[in-house]
């Protein structure tokens, strides 16, 4: 969204404009259920923190201080707002996984490569899974990552690097066992 739409949009919310926040929703609402899904694979999960971010996103586009995109600011409450859902819910934690990344023509290798990261992320702390979902899943940038998870982008480089290298640390123990 170019820069004078996002600061009208803003202007628009800030105004409490409902048709604005229509926009909002229709716009991120897919974007947010499936970061959330990607969390849990927990369909009502992914619903309750599309609900509880867009009534974060209204409660505090007031003190939105527009140092970063409308998208990144919107993002955040939302990565925010699930991990807080998460750790509130002891429900049982399914893996962070997008199906739909995984497009092999041998669908055997498709499942076995599905399974084989399914194992890896499993291992991996939620912090770790949380970076490596943002940025290879969900195709973040560093700049955005960062702005996400409230960290430097050097921060994030870092952040990025040791889960990487945490991931192929548990890849490699798995083909060992």
């Amino acid at each position: 969204m170019p820069a004078t739409e996002e600061a009208v949009l803003i202007e628009r919310l800030r105004a409490r404009e409902d048709d604005a926040y229509e926009e909002i929703y229709r716009e991120y609402r897919h974007r947010i259920y499936k970061m959330a899904y990607n969390l849990r694979h927990d369909p009502f999960f992914a619903d309750d923190v599309c609900q509880e971010t867009m009534f974060r996103i209204y409660n505090g586009i007031s003190s939105m201080k527009g140092d970063a995109a409308l998208s990144t600011w919107i993002y955040r409450i939302a990565y925010n707002t699930a991990l807080e859902l998460h750790r509130k819910n002891k429900r049982h934690i399914h893996e962070m996984l997008d199906t739909e990344k995984i497009d092999f023509a041998d669908k055997d290798q498709a499942v076995g490569k599905y399974d084989e990261l399914d194992r890896v992320l499993s291992k991996l702390k939620e912090k770790e899974r949380n970076i490596l979902v943002l940025f290879y899943i969900d195709d973040f940038s560093i700049a955005e990552l960062a702005r996400i998870i409230g960290v430097s982008e050097a921060n994030a480089k870092v952040l990025l690097f040791r889960a990487r290298k945490k991931a192929g640390e548990v890849a490699c123990e798995l083909q060992r066992v």
